[in-house]
């Protein structure tokens, strides 16, 4: 299961690796929407909720309780609508 859907379905935060067209951060979001192009989430690094375009998202884990990251998968940037 994609790991984007299963914190939109479950209610989880994962890890992302965006790239805004300028830099790159990771990023702990809970998703709470999905489409094709965009994933609108909970952002706990600015504190408030966020739009991430697809195609800016480079890498995604679950996130860990411990302050690390668990191993990073690519996605081909073709998310279910």
């Amino acid at each position: 299961m994609n790991l984007i859907t299963r914190s939109l379905n479950e209610g989880i935060n994962i890890d992302i690796i965006y790239f805004d067209g300028e830099c790159f951060t990771k990023r702990k979001i809970r998703v709470h929407s999905l489409t094709e192009n965009a994933v609108e989430a909970y952002c706990y690094l600015r504190k408030a909720p966020r739009t991430f375009k697809t195609y800016g998202i480079l890498a995604v884990s679950l996130h860990s309780f411990e302050g690390r990251s668990g191993s990073y998968r690519r996605i081909n940037n073709q998310l279910p609508g």
